[in-house]
């Protein structure tokens, strides 16, 4: 099964933030078994030729690449996924509409995704557009993430929006918004139980940050199959 079928299928799964721009990064997590990488540029000084090799990389290696892109708008969009990712985290959905939108944008098709046959996605021109329109609806992953209190007005709309593979818990930003000084707050907590219900509720995979064992432990039994398991500089650290 390809990324997608497996968040359908609401499949266990680990993956590792990367915050360095190398692609010797991607390389060194693949080497230790690491299947799939989000690559945040949201948080951290990605270039476009960087980006490109680190996908390169990826691709190379069979490691599945989700980008965060720095905003919800399409041209963030496009350039990760021409550039080859298996999908994209689009941080601050926090409206039906705006969820709309980023699967409109991740998608081929009338005010969708532009096409081009010359990109690393489309196989640098040796694939036919049927082959690649095709391809692309049955494997491009996106994943919302809800990281703002002014979303929980609208959590289960969000949730099952059409094309929406898998819902991912910010609970920095939630913890932020919600004034509290961790994301183990109790309030946030509970915040995030809210997000993985309506999520569960859509038949949506649950994505959860959880650097620590026991922070994963509790994610898990919350309802969360995809658990980030810390990033690429906290294994760094001594």
């Amino acid at each position: 099964m390809n990324l997608k079928e497996r968040l359908a299928a609401r499949a266990s799964l680990d993956a590792v933030v990367v915050r360095t721009p190398s692609y010797q990064v991607i390389e060194v997590l693949a080497a230790g078994g690491v299947e799939c990488v989000v690559i945040d540029t949201e948080h951290a000084p990605f270039d476009d030729a960087q980006l490109d090799a680190m996908m390169a990389m990826a691709r190379a290696l069979g490691v599945d690449a989700l980008v965060r892109v720095p905003a919800a708008e399409p041209i963030g969009i496009q350039r990760a996924l021409d550039g080859g990712a298996t999908g994209v985290v689009v941080p601050h959905v926090h409206a039906p509409v705006v969820a709309a939108d980023v699967v409109r944008w991740c998608h081929y098709g009338d005010r969708g995704r532009g096409y081009s046959g010359s990109t690393r996605s489309a196989g640098w021109g040796m694939r036919s557009l049927a082959e690649v329109v095709a391809q692309a609806a049955t494997s491009t992953v996106v994943v919302v993430q809800i990281e703002d209190v002014g979303a929980f007005d609208d959590l289960d709309a969000i949730a099952r929006t059409d094309g929406v593979d898998a819902v991912f818990v910010g609970a920095a930003d939630l913890a932020v918004g919600l004034g509290a000084t961790s994301p183990n707050d109790t309030a946030v907590v509970a915040a995030g139980q809210r997000i993985i219900v309506a999520a569960t509720g859509a038949g949506r995979s649950v994505v959860a940050y959880a650097p620590h064992p026991a922070e994963a432990e509790r994610c898990r039994a919350a309802g969360a199959n995809v658990i980030v398991s810390g990033s690429d500089q906290s294994r760094l650290r001594p």
